[in-house]
């Protein structure tokens, strides 16, 4: 029988919101993909079989960030 176990990996994000994935790019340098926008964070709480997913997520208009929460 096969067990998996969850990820619990920590990111930060530099302040302007930008994260850059440059150190983990194999291949020529064409500067187009390695920075990225943060706009939204899927959370799921619990254990691998079972748990509760919310989100947080930007409004790109107003700059606020919301919880999407279904509990």
């Amino acid at each position: 029988m096969l067990f998996r176990s969850k990820l619990r990996t920590e990111i930060e994000m530099p302040p302007d919101g930008m994260l850059s994935l440059k150190p983990f790019v194999i291949g020529p340098d064409d500067g187009n993909a390695e920075q990225y926008h943060l706009y939204a964070v899927s959370n799921h709480i619990g254990g691998v079989s079972s748990g509760h997913y919310t989100a947080h997520c930007l409004n790109s208009t107003t700059g606020n960030w919301y919880l999407f929460n279904d509990q």
